[in-house]
């Protein structure tokens, strides 16, 4: 169960491209009772880095929590875990199934008026105008990915879409988990690369089946 059938099993709703205390996070869920917000890494490398940002959204949301892959997961060290544990931010194991290493600490808030305002947002409720226009751009973003076999950064699929690079990678982040699209490093750039097995099923036709496990 990914991430996103997992939130949904949880009872909460999510959506992305929203601002938590100035700074976008990956995903955010919620209820009509909190804010979750995740900030997702591929290395434990990255703590550090991640604990930061959760830190903004923890001015607005009532949770956060720090996703990585389960193969990182063993590179965690005990000043990562202990620092984490401080602060209140959760660690989850993401990859195929969802995992909690560590709760997240739930903080008093008054983000009643954030919540309406994600509402409009929402991507798994039933907003049907919201959901198109995401599936709709997933579509151009492989279509994008089909001509260039060579890989493309963030930044350059942006500037195709004329989209800002934070709405991008929210929607690389879900043809990812859909293993409809790979992101690979070169050196000290990132790439994204369309799945061959997608390229050679005609790309496209591939996401009303696989979309469903990202919406």
């Amino acid at each position: 169960m990914n991430i996103f059938d997992w939130l949904k099993e949880n009872g909460y709703d999510y959506t992305w491209n929203f601002k938590l205390g100035g700074k976008l996070a990956d995903i955010i869920a919620f209820n009509k009772n909190e804010i979750v917000a995740f900030e997702v890494k591929k290395s434990a490398r990255e703590i550090p880095t991640a604990v930061g940002q959760c830190m903004h959204y923890l001015e607005d949301a009532n949770k956060s929590y720090v996703i990585l892959p389960s193969k990182e997961t063993n590179s965690l060290t005990k000043s990562s875990m202990a620092l984490l544990k401080k602060l209140g931010i959760g660690l989850l194991q993401d990859e195929k199934n969802v995992k909690i290493l560590l709760e997240a600490k739930k903080f008093p808030r008054s983000n009643k008026h954030i919540i309406e305002k994600l509402k409009e947002k929402s991507i798994s409720g039933p907003r049907l105008n919201v959901q198109t226009t995401k599936e709709e751009k997933e579509k151009e973003i492989i279509e994008i990915l089909k001509k260039h076999p060579e890989g493309l950064m963030i930044v350059s699929i942006g500037k195709e879409l004329n989209l800002h690079r934070n709405t991008v990678s929210k929607y690389i982040f879900g043809l990812v988990m859909a293993g409809i699209v790979t992101q690979r490093r070169i050196g000290v750039v990132s790439l994204c690369y369309l799945n061959e097995a997608v390229r050679k099923a005609g790309g496209p036709r591939m996401l009303g089946k696989s979309s469903k496990a990202v919406s």
